[in-house]
């Protein structure tokens, strides 16, 4: 139970450092550093799970699935947080998102792992629901970021993103969830991401001179 600990800990620690952080450079790395802590820790309780089976009682128990699911979400957290740092920043440096925003953020990022986390981890139906209330909490931020990035790249390459959110979800259920994943859904996997790019990296049509 260890692991399991120093799983459920570092988001909080994470939470409440970066509640405190005022450096706009330096919080985007501490973020990547408690994520990064976070998915090794995860990563260790699969392994402890592999070799000595359930794990816990109690309040908590961490089985050979739900730990699949742990795992998952220290990872998608751990690589969100690599992609968010440098968008984070340059925003600051464009004035659309204040320090103390920022703050909120990345204090809510930690907050909101910690919450996925524990819910999947407890064995408690309260806590159950605390968790989820938290996650809920914490997402409020990102959806409006979600609506703001829409409102500034456009319909058209939101829908591109969007479009690579199956791909995603087929590898995640296969992964988590041990849903088949056959080679025809590779095969269109591959084609939803071929299409992305093509329309992606397509040149933009040259600007109309003065006539």
């Amino acid at each position: 139970m260890i692991a399991l600990t120093f799983t459920l800990l570092l988001p909080v620690l994470g939470a409440l450092l970066l509640a405190g952080l005022r450096s706009p450079a330096l919080s985007g790395w501490v973020n990547v550093l408690f994520s990064l802590l976070g998915f090794s820790s995860a990563v260790w309780l699969a392994l402890v799970v592999l070799d000595q089976g359930a794990q816990g009682g109690g309040q908590f128990y961490i089985d050979h699935f739900n730990v699949y699911l742990i795992a998952l979400t220290a990872f998608v957290g751990f690589s969100t947080a690599i992609f968010s740092r440098p968008y984070m920043y340059h925003e600051i440096e464009r004035g659309r998102v204040t320090p103390l925003r920022l703050r909120l953020y990345h204090s809510s990022y930690q907050g909101f792992q910690f919450a996925m986390l524990l819910a999947l981890s407890t064995n408690n139906l309260g806590i159950l629901w605390f968790a989820l209330e938290g996650a809920t909490l914490a997402t409020v931020l990102p959806v409006f970021l979600v609506a703001e990035a829409l409102r500034r790249i456009g319909a058209n390459h939101f829908a591109l993103i969007g479009a690579v959110g199956p791909v995603t979800t087929a590898i995640a259920g296969a992964l988590g969830l041990e849903e088949p994943f056959t080679v025809l859904q590779v095969a269109g996997g591959l084609v939803v991401i071929f299409g992305v790019l093509l329309v992606s990296l397509k040149p933009a049509p040259p600007a109309a001179g003065p006539r």
